[in-house]
């Protein structure tokens, strides 16, 4: 696979953009084609990613995102800077300003992708496992600690309420978009490493119970479709942590009780509305295939 006729439209200050360029258009894009480049997802005629070493001012581990531009709709999204790297590219900075972990996008161009156009963002790569792949290796067995299961499933809720803590939130807070990063001395920390759903509260304090239900039902429905549910404790140790973190913990058990039932009854009816959880392109594919 060939990229060719790079733009650069965006790169962080201090990146050569000439270098990224002619790192993209140098490098053949297949398994194993630069630098061990491994395909982390593939959604043939639609958009594919790809982890790799590049060279470009020293080695440089990042990840590659690209989406086809095979569609009316896509390429004016595009063009008009509502294309899905562009979104990438803004939530990035916003979730940054406000101190929320998540991958750095690096540069973004457009391209030919084997006579297509296609969006290209770079972002760096971060270290760490996501939360669906230690749920996965976790099934029937307990590849970490009860206690280090724990303070991940509080570190997940933490950042749910650290987003709507800053009037956002994230309509696509997936399990495979969560990663737990390595070497971290004192207790997990979460970073988002897809931020294509990040959006802004337009009604902060209004309908947070809504919005907390929506990302709580996102890392349920996408671990139950890829056969790796979180224990009860786990996903109750999690709604916990983000309660207790946007202060809606009462002292009076009863309502503490009450405020938990409710937020249960409303990702219960997404889990109805939505039907069949099983995803149509596996996330786990590149950790287990």
């Amino acid at each position: 696979m060939r990229i060719e006729r790079v733009r650069v439209r965006r790169v962080v200050k201090g990146e050569d953009s000439g270098a990224w360029k002619r790192a993209l258009e140098d490098a053949a894009w297949q398994e194993g084609g630069v630098a061990g480049a491994k395909v982390l997802k593939d959604e043939p005629g639609s958009s594919w990613v790809r982890r790799a070493t590049m060279n470009v001012e020293g080695a440089r581990d990042v990840v590659v995102k690209c989406r086809l531009l095979n569609s009316v709709s896509r390429r004016v999204k595009a063009v008009g800077g509502w294309g899905q790297g562009e979104r990438q590219w803004r939530a990035a900075g916003l979730l940054k300003e406000r101190g929320i972990l998540a991958s750095r996008p690096l540069v973004l161009m457009h391209a030919r992708v084997e006579g297509c156009r296609a969006e290209i963002l770079v972002v760096e790569h971060l270290a760490g496992r996501t939360v669906l792949e230690l749920l996965w290796n976790g099934r029937g067995h307990r590849s970490i600690g009860a206690r280090e299961q724990h303070a991940i499933a509080a570190a997940v809720g933490e950042g749910i309420a650290s987003l709507l803590a800053v009037n956002l939130w994230n309509r696509d807070h997936k399990p495979s978009n969560l990663i737990v990063l390595e070497a971290e001395p004192n207790g997990p920390k979460v970073a988002l490493i897809d931020l294509v759903g990040i959006r802004r509260n337009m009604s902060p304090g209004v309908d947070d119970d809504l919005l907390v239900a929506q990302m709580l039902f996102s890392l349920l429905v996408e671990a139950a479709g890829c056969g790796c549910p979180p224990r009860r404790a786990l996903a109750v140790r999690c709604l916990r942590a983000c309660l207790e973190a946007l202060n809606w913990s009462s002292p009076v058990r009863r309502d503490r009780h009450l405020i938990m039932q409710g937020l249960i009854r409303q990702i219960q009816d997404h889990m109805e509305e939505h039907g069949d959880p099983r995803p149509k392109v596996d996330p786990l594919a590149a950790a287990v295939g």
